[in-house]
């Protein structure tokens, strides 16, 4: 064995890297990178933006509620969303 063949990852008996499931229709589906990709895209996410925002929505709330009456679950709407 070389130093390269020794360095390489373990293996599974198919060929794939450990920890690595196999889906059904032979596709090889990696379940770390699906959670990577929700933690990416839930980082987009910034809490001080939500902060800044929510004023801007209370108010447009509040002029719509002028015209139509307030309602509770607007409201709760609205913050569940920001």
């Amino acid at each position: 064995m070389s130093q390269t063949d020794s360095a390489a990852e373990p293996r599974a008996a198919d060929d794939r890297p450990l920890g690595v499931a196999k889906a059904g229709g032979g596709a090889i589906v990696a379940p770390q990178s699906v959670l990577r990709k929700i933690r990416l895209y839930l980082e987009l996410i910034r809490f001080s933006h939500t902060l800044f925002a929510l004023p801007f929505a209370l108010l447009g709330a509040a002029m719509a509620w002028a015209e139509v009456p307030f309602q509770w679950r607007h409201l709760a709407g609205i913050l569940l969303c920001m």
